[in-house]
């Protein structure tokens, strides 16, 4: 049979030593010989068991009550039932860690628990689902181990995995080696998925072949075959090739059903060939083939698109009336579209034709209505919305951020404050945009004052404002004659640590013309180390970003002392502050945490006494720093090359991010390690561009802290308390040139062949800073372990520092 070429998969080198260890103990879930919940059954039968797992709403709860059954209940014995329920439940809500352990347990029960195959077919499901393909692969892979025969079914399983995880090659690989490798026979199913996997691939000519050759395998390809070939054309935009597999389906006896043309009719839209869309339906219709929701729903978006909302209204109704149910977002278009044809009206009809078919519209819906209300200046009619929605469900952040704002919009204030109050009632916790449009509504009505007291609010609660927040406060204290509390207010946020890159050019853009004011501003920026503004030498007026560290130099030095750039900045910084062995006067400014030897705060100084050797070897000057570990999905650590113009180890290769907590208040907090967190997501952006919500602070897992001394030349060095943190998370990255040289992920293999060529010592040698080479010798390939299995914290050792 037809195969592409595939590069043939190893299966055996994905198989640890053993699969299910014991590294997370059962123990620490359980009870202590009480019973979990009460009242506990006097007897205890598999079966009735299985019922009490599988309606506890608490999953940790649901192990204790597994665990206490199989340890303190007199007489009972787990059986395939009971191992089934809780590993189903447990897997279903990603609760992996202890998984790992009940699979060992049941392998080596005694005496031995027959076992069916369904239990593994949904532990390669769920793990799937989680994007844990690999833990798929090896639980199949480790199927026989527990006298259990693979059949098709898991085979079919795992490729379905495989393809959600767009993991297409290993499905080659899996389908080619079936029989000899597993002794499965595929079915037409297993087809049908490598022909998926292909067209996913967009190689869709090497589907159409494997449609040729499964008759050589003495199945018969079925209509699901043809149709995933055809949409295989069409999502690259090929209708005459797609329209010729209609055809030849239609000369083999198969009769197209509502998902063929509803894949034909997609493509067609997507193109914005819409009649030729029409004239699909019409086909289908005259087959005497019922459209079905997602046909409705293609044909209708197309519609919306077009711009065509009476159709799309008429569509719309015979969906409801054929009595499909539409989703939140079809029905969001079909209102907007109707709106944005200036037919509220008739929107407003569509919701309530919506509640007497019993299609209950959610927050979404109503989020789009109430906001073409009060666009049109419907506030109340809005309201009126909002207060009947209120009696059979609970609004969300965006209904109330939608209808607030509108008040805010037309002047009504107390009613805005009064819904206000009613979503705190409501635990509803305001975001940024419900704080800017309430500043921006008391700013128009000139409350300036309680403006800003809604600010020291916002800021109370951990809310960050953003350029439009300053500049609407900015705006009202200029219309009411108090533009000089300007600077409290930039005081304000600037002790509250929320201040972005957006603001910080605001604030040197507003004070430009103010040399004491913007010397403050100035002042405030270089101590919270964020990237300086400076006016550029070509355009004055435009201000851009440049980082402060590692950068010798704020200004190109050949433009000299009448550039533009030297004027801006010298009313804060004169020549005098540089030095011309790289460290500025900015490093001399940012300030770090001394610590002793078991990391008590001892005082703290400048980041250029820190890393002088002349300071650090006769006052044992010892500085608190950070080391980032951060992995992907795919368990592959992010390293990054040091920018040239570093001033300690300059183009050595590290690990995601390095630096130090500043001393001040938000990155000296001790409890749960959340200073440190806290400066570790601040490099993250500034170093790499991770923005804060790809990094949360409470992702990162601390796991151990190591004591070191490198000189890095004759001058500057690195003696360091490192807090080694580590984070997984799919990040987009945004590298910083003056602070990286150069990024890329690696897996544990390609490490290592890294750090043999580190020790090849010759001049081509890959060379890597000595801080992260102590953490490779002496910590991290066994951490590695513990990240691929989710198992960090229990590598964790806080108590230990290791003097290295």
């Amino acid at each position: 049979m037809f195969l592409p070429h595939v590069k043939p998969t190893r299966f055996h080198q994905l198989l640890p030593s053993r699969l299910f260890s014991a590294a997370a103990p059962l123990q620490q879930y359980f009870t202590d010989n009480k019973p979990p919940i009460k009242p506990w059954p006097k007897r205890l039968f598999p079966k009735r068991l299985v019922s009490m797992i599988t309606q506890q709403q608490n999953i940790d709860l649901a192990l204790q009550i597994f665990l206490y059954a199989g340890k303190s209940h007199p007489g009972f014995t787990h059986n395939y039932d009971t191992y089934h329920s809780i590993l189903f439940k447990l897997s279903r809500a990603r609760a992996f860690v202890p998984i790992e352990s009940l699979m060992a347990e049941l392998r080596n029960s005694h005496p031995p628990i027959r076992c069916g195959e369904n239990l593994f077919i949904d532990l390669l499901r769920n793990y799937g689902l989680a994007g844990r393909f690999e833990s798929s692969l090896r639980i199949f892979l480790r199927i026989p181990d527990y006298n259990v025969r693979r059949s098709v079914r898991s085979l079919n399983t795992l490729l379905n995995v495989l393809i959600q995880n767009r993991r297409f090659d290993l499905v080659h690989s899996m389908f080619k080696n079936s029989k000899e490798s597993f002794g499965i026979t595929p079915n037409i199913f297993t087809c049908n998925l490598l022909v998926k996997a292909l067209c996913k691939k967009n190689d869709v000519e090497s589907a159409y072949k494997v449609l040729d050759e499964i008759p050589e395998m003495g199945l018969v390809p079925n209509l699901v075959t043809y149709t995933t070939i055809l949409g295989g054309y069409v999502a690259r935009g090929d209708m005459e090739a797609g329209e010729k597999v209609l055809g030849e389906m239609l000369d083999r006896g198969w009769e197209p059903d509502a998902t063929t043309y509803t894949v034909l009719m997609d493509g067609y839209c997507k193109l914005g060939r819409f009649d030729e869309a029409a004239k699909v339906m019409d086909d289908m219709e005259r087959n005497g083939i019922e459209a079905n929701e997602v046909t409705y729903g293609v044909m209708i978006r197309a519609l919306c698109k077009e711009g065509k909302a009476g159709e799309a209204r008429n569509m719309f109704d015979e969906m409801l009336d054929s009595g499909f149910m539409p989703d939140s977002s079809l029905c969001c278009r079909v209102i907007d579209a109707l709106c944005e044809d200036c037919k509220v009206d008739e929107a407003c009809s569509l919701w309530r034709k919506m509640l007497k078919k019993n299609c209950m519209p959610d927050n979404a819906l109503l989020s789009t209505l109430i906001h073409w209300l009060c666009k049109e200046g419907r506030v109340a009619e809005a309201r009126g919305l909002f207060d009947e929605f209120e009696k059979g469900s609970i609004p969300s952040l965006l209904t109330y951020n939608t209808l607030i704002s509108g008040m805010c919009e037309k002047g009504e204030l107390t009613e805005a404050g009064r819904l206000w109050d009613d979503m705190v009632e409501r635990k509803c916790k305001p975001n940024a945009f419900t704080y800017n449009v309430l500043i921006e509504g008391l700013c128009k009505k000139g409350n300036v004052k309680e403006g800003v007291r809604v600010l020291e609010e916002m800021l109370e609660n951990g809310c960050f404002p953003n350029k439009t927040t300053f500049l609407i406060l900015f705006e009202g204290l200029q219309e009411s004659g108090k533009e000089e509390d300007a600077i409290k207010i930039v005081s304000m946020a600037v002790m509250s640590g929320k201040v972005d890159r957006e603001c910080w050019e605001l604030f040197l853009r507003k004070f430009a013309g103010e040399l004491d004011k913007g010397a403050v501003v100035l002042e405030e920026l270089l101590l919270h180390e964020y990237p300086l503004p400076v006016v550029d030498s070509e355009d004055p007026s435009l201000i851009f970003m440049l980082p402060i560290y590692p950068s010798p130099y704020f200004l190109d030095p050949t433009s000299g002392e009448n550039s533009p750039v030297f004027r801006a900045f010298s009313a804060v910084v004169t020549m005098a502050d540089f030095n011309d062995d790289g460290m500025d006067a900015v490093q001399r400014r940012l300030i770090c945490i001394l610590v002793d030897e078991n990391d008590r705060v001892v005082g703290h100084d400048t980041k250029y006494n820190c890393h002088l050797m002349e300071k650090i070897e006769p006052e044992n000057l010892l500085h608190r720093a950070f080391s980032v570990f951060l992995f992907n999905s795919k368990y592959e650590l992010l390293l990054q090359q040091r920018s040239k113009t570093k001033v300690t180890f300059p183009l050595v290769w590290t690990n995601t991010c390095c630096s130090h907590p500043l001393y001040r208040e938000s990155e000296l907090i001790e409890e749960n390690v959340l200073g440190v967190r806290n400066a570790a997501q601040r490099k993250l952006l500034d170093e790499l561009g991770i923005v804060a919500e790809d990094v949360p602070v409470n992702e990162f897992t601390p796991l151990g802290r190591m004591l070191y001394k490198a000189p890095s030349d004759g001058k500057w060095g690195e003696h360091e308390l490192d807090y080694l943190l580590f984070i997984v998370r799919d990040v987009k990255l945004q590298p910083n040139p003056d602070e990286v040289a150069g990024i890329k992920y690696v897996s544990r293999e390609e490490l290592k062949e890294l750090v043999k060529k580190a020790d090849a010592g010759d001049e081509e040698a890959v060379k890597l800073s000595p801080w992260f080479r102590l953490v490779v010798d002496n910590f991290l390939m066994k951490w590695w372990d513990h990240v691929e299995k989710g198992t960090l914290t229990e590598a964790a050792d806080m108590k230990t520092i290791h003097k290295l």
